[in-house]
């Protein structure tokens, strides 16, 4: 019984039509060199041996090019040509004239090693409402303002992708980078044409016909959604920058009474009404304050004044804490004031000098030291520093922040 032949570099000794030469192997395609082909397996393994040696000697031409060093040459001249404009570059190197940030502005973000450059819509507080930004204006869709390279504070065309806004903690805010342009042949500017934009979003209407904005995005727009997916993914890790500083209720963590005075006993006033075990009109008759006052200061958020924390201590025998949402309002303000960007490296140092059990980014370990450790000096307003109004409260931490960082800028 003969044995089964198997493909070899020598011609078997009939075929269905003439075997290919050498040089058809890789001729353009004929009918008849295809349909051979597909019918001898001796010129089809040829054809693959002959493919794998011409493969092999263009790796080695690639080896040797490599070890030549030629490539280094054209790459040093590609990677000079290949760079961000002089006016990015000088931006983004220089030190910065860091102020406060303002809805229109560009800004990087910097958070433990990553960057992203973002436009500004809203500012609250510690909290930024912030749109990313990219020079991929191709990609852009109907809710992405786009900037022309002629106005762009850059030097180049840039998309603002409102789409992908995200609520972005004040502390990661690095640098600023110029002002967006007002929008041409409109009396809008380009914060108006951003709140705009996110109108739009939040109630699924089209954005006016006067903005320059991308098309209509679609299901089908693969790069689009991937670009979409990728900014999503940005945001979201920068704004999670902030996560830690809120509890489950929504509360500022470092505003809770038991970190910012650790020996303080007291409970909560709306607590110590409802669960003292008098009735609304027995602790009306001993502290002498009204049943519907009384209703008042047992919910959360009604300030009670100090003769009415006396008479209520007096009444039920405890102790009172009757300034939470107070507190909480010191908190927010001390974390919005040490937030700045001015003082971002002066806090990086403080923490690593003060707290090196901490993360050196994070501005929490300065605003608790701050709310456990009050200073006492001339220079500081203590009436403003006893006040629940905003503004006061935010001139008497601006001064307070300053005193300890300005050592360390």
């Amino acid at each position: 019984m003969d044995e089964p032949w198997e493909p070899m570099l020598i011609a078997p000794p009939a075929a269905a039509s003439r075997h290919l030469s050498d040089g058809e192997l890789f001729a353009a395609s004929a009918p008849g060199h295809d349909k051979h082909l597909a019918d001898c397996a001796w010129c089809s393994h040829r054809q693959d041996i002959a493919g794998a040696g011409v493969a092999a000697e263009a790796d080695d031409d690639f080896e040797q090019a490599l070890r030549a060093g030629q490539w280094r040459d054209e790459f040093k001249r590609a990677s000079r040509e290949a760079v961000l404009p002089d006016q990015v570059s000088a931006l983004m190197t220089a030190p910065a004239a860091v102020g406060d940030v303002q809805p229109g502005q560009i800004w990087r973000l910097s958070w433990r090693g990553r960057h992203l450059l973002v436009a500004v819509i809203e500012v609250a507080d510690w909290q930024v409402l912030a749109a990313p930004v990219t020079t991929d204006a191709s990609l852009a869709d109907e809710l992405t303002l786009l900037v022309p390279n002629g106005q762009s504070p850059l030097a180049a065309g840039l998309a603002v992708w409102v789409r992908n806004r995200a609520a972005i903690p004040l502390f990661v805010f690095d640098r600023p980078l110029g002002t967006l342009p007002d929008i041409d042949d409109t009396p809008m500017s380009a914060q108006q044409a951003l709140e705009q934009l996110t109108q739009a979003h939040l109630t699924g209407c089209s954005a006016p016909d006067c903005l320059p904005v991308g098309i209509r995005l679609s299901e089908n727009d693969v790069d689009r959604l991937a670009m979409h997916d990728a900014l999503r993914e940005q945001t979201d890790w920068f704004g999670a920058a902030g996560a830690g500083l809120i509890d489950s209720d929504g509360v500022l963590t470092a505003a809770k009474p038991q970190q910012i005075n650790h020996q303080h006993r007291g409970r909560p006033l709306p607590e110590l009404l409802q669960g003292s075990g008098l009735q609304l009109r027995h602790m009306a008759e001993r502290t002498g304050i009204s049943m519907g006052r009384l209703v008042d200061l047992a919910r959360q958020g009604a300030t009670a004044n100090p003769d009415e924390i006396a008479a209520i201590e007096k009444a039920t025998g405890a102790e009172a804490d009757a300034d939470i949402p107070g507190k909480q309002l010191k908190a927010v303000t001390a974390l919005t004031e040490v937030s700045r960007p001015a003082w971002r490296a002066a806090r990086q140092r403080w923490t690593n000098d003060n707290r090196r059990d901490a993360e050196s980014e994070d501005p929490g370990a300065l605003v608790v030291y701050l709310l456990e450790h009050p200073v006492a000096a001339r220079s500081i307003n203590r009436a403003h520093a006893a006040s629940n109004d905003p503004e006061q409260l935010r001139q008497h931490w601006r001064e307070r922040v300053a005193m300890i960082l300005s050592a360390y800028a």
